[in-house]
């Protein structure tokens, strides 16, 4: 377990950037963004390990959810390589202090050691060199969104207070469970139908008496599904994507609904049942509301940055 979370951590820190040179050398460049370029194995290393993540079971995703993943990450790493960029434009600089105490933070997170951590490391075929400079990079990264979308976010607390307690005085629950199948926003019509057609056969499936859990398990591609079997417990309609909590709380319980679109992807979801709970104290709830105005904000104000980013860079696709 701790060979595959420092495995999964290599390609979410950025691991395996190369110069320009260096890639022509012993690699497939596929882009090209400003000095740095992301090369043919990258990709395909971050795919596994988004793949591993999401089928911790040990299946084998299918070409569908491949091909999504794979286009995700080719993202990502456009993403990465910008805020990189902005990072040196910026003279962001990462002192031997700041990267010690983040690995000392990753160790522990991860019940580590230094010679199990090196070990680790090794295993992967990875110096420890290697792993602080990916690390550097990351914390760069961060240091640039946290100086030009962080900080710009401004959360008026009377606000959401006022908001909250606008609300009636009870408030509609439900507990329902789905799958999902992901596909982006903008993904091509093939692929959403292909989605479509898989989430109706299983819908039937779930109709004639299959169990949702286990169908969920196979094929959901939600990366919670191996811990709840799909289960989302119980939410109000604010807590989840706005197209999902209108099927949901339009359902009856012990019904399922036909495919459901939304930006994760598309959905089946069955309502195990809806309950009426008083409304909590606003003091009891002042840090998850405001916490997820937070990140509402940041969400927006980080996808308009990265596209603001991407309209002005240097990108070549080969």
């Amino acid at each position: 377990m701790k060979k595959l979370q420092v495995w999964a951590a290599l390609w979410v820190f950025g691991f395996g950037t190369v110069s320009l040179l260096e890639a022509a050398v012993f690699d497939q460049i596929r882009i090209q963004v400003y000095n740095q370029v992301i090369t043919q194995r990258e990709i395909d290393l971050r795919t596994e390990a988004k793949l591993s993540a999401q089928n911790g079971r040990g299946m084998v995703a299918d070409p569908l959810a491949q091909e999504t993943v794979r286009a995700e990450v080719t993202e990502s790493l456009v993403e990465e390589a910008l805020l990189s960029h902005r990072a040196e434009e910026l003279k962001i600089e990462i002192s031997e202090e700041q990267l010690d105490e983040e690995m000392d933070r990753f160790r522990s997170q991860n019940r580590m050691n230094e010679r199990e951590f090196e070990e680790a490391l090794e295993q992967q075929k990875t110096t420890l060199s290697d792993f602080r400079e990916a690390l550097r990079a990351k914390l760069a990264r961060d240091g640039v969104m946290q100086r030009e979308i962080a900080s710009q976010v401004a959360i008026n607390e009377e606000e959401i207070k006022k908001n909250y307690l606008a609300q009636a005085q009870t408030s509609l629950m439900v507990h329902a469970r789905h799958i999902l199948i992901l596909a982006k926003p903008n993904a091509p019509e093939g692929e959403v139908k292909k989605a479509k057609e898989k989430l109706e056969g299983l819908r039937k499936q779930l109709i004639s008496g299959e169990d949702f859990g286990k169908l969920a398990q196979e094929f959901s591609q939600d990366p919670t599904v191996a811990t709840n079997l799909g289960d989302l417990g119980f939410f109000k309609k604010e807590d989840m994507d706005p197209g999902f909590t209108q099927a949901a709380f339009a359902l009856a319980p012990g019904t399922i609904s036909v495919p459901v679109r939304t930006k994760f992807g598309l959905h089946l979801i069955e309502v195990l049942s809806k309950e009426e709970r008083p409304l909590v104290p606003f003091e009891k709830v002042r840090d998850s509301l405001f916490s997820r105005a937070f990140n509402k904000e940041y969400q927006e104000k980080m996808e308009a940055y990265l596209k603001q980013l991407k309209a002005n860079a240097k990108i070549n696709y080969r």
